[in-house]
């Protein structure tokens, strides 16, 4: 996408917030400074009509009608477009150009869930420098808490595991030390996706909660079953990565996750893939996405998830789940798995594929995005004239959640490309 065009998609990030600086009138424009003419706003939580969006000093300053701008100001010509505040994929794993295929889809900060630490602490020492502007922000898990043999250790390079919950606070610190930001666990034992794994018990999933908590960081949990969801809740995770494709939910799951202060990401769309009713290739024939996706991103949209004998997975779960915990009042956030079950790779869409309400329960999940200690005054990001001069937000963002639990810390993780030839999600 042309810096333009960027401009108009990413520029917003923490609109909504900001808007109440509106009043004050426009500071003069620092370095960077560009006003946003003309563009239809969204501002998160509604339509603003055609408004102009004046960035200063790193930061949004003002949205209004024919604001008065400072004499040097660049003006972007937003007529005929949308801007909004940049979208935050909840779930992601990132390594190549993965984090700037994201800001081309108006992604602007990755919480992705598994990736090599260092790599990862590379990306966000140079973010937290200036650097990487081109590139949406990262948060990251690091690495997975799995067990030997467990899912998370089929991917082709060697991973620290554990077995007992004596080993979960050591386990815990030196993830810490590497620079995860959460802590991600796996349980999963793969049938359900025609595989076999081992897995974490109960009693080392509550150790591991505990270990992060004791450390002021959010755990969160991988699980593709209606028991494994109950029992990482009923242990004390703050949240879940993907919903269950075994059963439908009990009458009062929602409920459940709801009492317990914890919030879910669903990935509806690598769901959909696994149960075997995704429609990936349908956004490679897409006229408005195809201009954006590289041969390589269209090549993997196009593949299918394998199917393997004994595989049981199936969608209808996974959406009535998301309804249940919508009434409830659960938090639920928006994210992709990209580029997990090979059809993800570039970027889906946050919603797509996915009945109408289940949709509706998603963008009520992005404005309840304060689960991950986002900070709404982020600074925006867009390009003057192609040249990759970026504004970022900073990568030391307030990081305590807004909720009852107010335990954690923001999250976000990259992983190897490996991960487009995934055995399920990840």
């Amino acid at each position: 996408m042309h810096g333009r065009q960027r401009a108009v998609a990413g520029a917003a990030c923490g609109l909504a917030a900001v808007l109440l600086l509106a009043t004050a009138g426009p500071p003069a424009a620092g370095p960077g400074g560009f006003v946003v003419r003309g563009a239809r706003v969204f501002d998160g939580t509604r339509m603003l009509g055609v408004s102009d969006v004046l960035a200063s000093g790193g930061k949004i300053a003002a949205v209004g009608r024919d604001l008065s701008v400072p004499p040097g100001t660049e003006v972007v010509a937003g007529a005929g477009r949308t801007l909004l505040p940049g979208l935050i994929d909840a779930h992601a794993h990132s390594l190549g150009d993965t984090l700037r295929d994201a800001l081309v889809f108006g992604v602007t900060t990755e919480l992705d869930m598994f990736a090599d630490a260092r790599w990862a602490a590379k990306v966000k020492a140079d973010q937290a420098a200036g650097g990487r502007l081109d590139e949406a922000d990262l948060r990251s898990a690091g690495t997975v808490a799995t067990v030997p043999g467990g899912h998370g250790t089929e991917y082709g390079f060697p991973i620290p595991t554990l077995t007992r919950p004596e080993e979960a606070q050591a386990w815990v610190d030196a993830r810490i030390a590497e620079g995860s930001d959460y802590i991600k666990i796996i349980v999963e034992d793969g049938k359900v996706l025609g595989r076999s794994f081992p897995t974490l018990d109960r009693a080392t999933v509550a150790a591991l909660v505990a270990a992060a908590h004791r450390r002021g960081k959010l755990a969160v949990v991988h699980a593709t079953t209606l028991a494994a969801a109950r029992m990482a809740i009923d242990a004390g995770a703050d949240g879940l990565e993907h919903l269950f494709v075994d059963q439908l939910p009990d009458p009062g799951f929602g409920r459940f996750v709801a009492a317990h202060h914890a919030f879910v990401v669903p990935t509806l769309s690598v769901l959909k893939d696994v149960a075997g009713e995704g429609a990936g290739a349908a956004l490679v024939r897409d006229p408005r996405l195809a201009p954006y996706l590289d041969p390589d991103n269209a090549a993997n949209l196009e593949l299918r998830y394998p199917e393997r004998p004994g595989k049981t997975a199936i969608y209808a779960p996974a959406p009535a789940a998301v309804r249940q915990l919508a009434a409830a009042g659960a938090r639920i956030l928006a994210g992709t798995d990209a580029p997990n079950s090979f059809r993800l790779l570039g970027r889906r869409t946050l919603a797509h594929a996915t009945e109408p309400d289940s949709i509706a329960a998603a963008i009520a999940a992005i404005r309840r995005s304060e689960a991950f200690g986002e900070d709404p005054n982020c600074r925006p990001k867009s390009t003057a004239n192609g040249s990759g001069k970026m504004s970022s937000c900073p990568a030391s963002m307030p990081s305590r959640i807004a909720n009852a639990t107010s335990r954690g810390e923001v999250f976000g993780s990259a992983s190897s490309r490996a991960m487009s030839v995934s055995t399920g999600p990840a």
